[in-house]
């Protein structure tokens, strides 16, 4: 199944709002009929991967452009 990954560093963007991106990712995941899969770890540095899995990856791609 295609994919997309997104990572997030929060030290290296201390003023995102981190629950408003979980929110746009969980609402962007349910308009494309995508599944969210959410994972963090700290290597050099904490981050937070949002793994997109989708049939129709163009219509993810839409909708997050929006």
């Amino acid at each position: 199944m295609p994919a997309l990954n997104v990572q997030v560093q929060p030290d290296l963007s201390p003023g995102l709002d981190l629950g408003g991106v979980l929110a746009l990712f969980s609402t962007a995941a349910e308009l494309a009929d995508a599944e969210l899969e959410i994972t963090q770890g700290n290597d050099d540095g904490p981050y937070i991967n949002y793994d997109f899995r989708t049939r129709d990856l163009a219509r993810l791609w839409e909708v997050l452009q929006s």
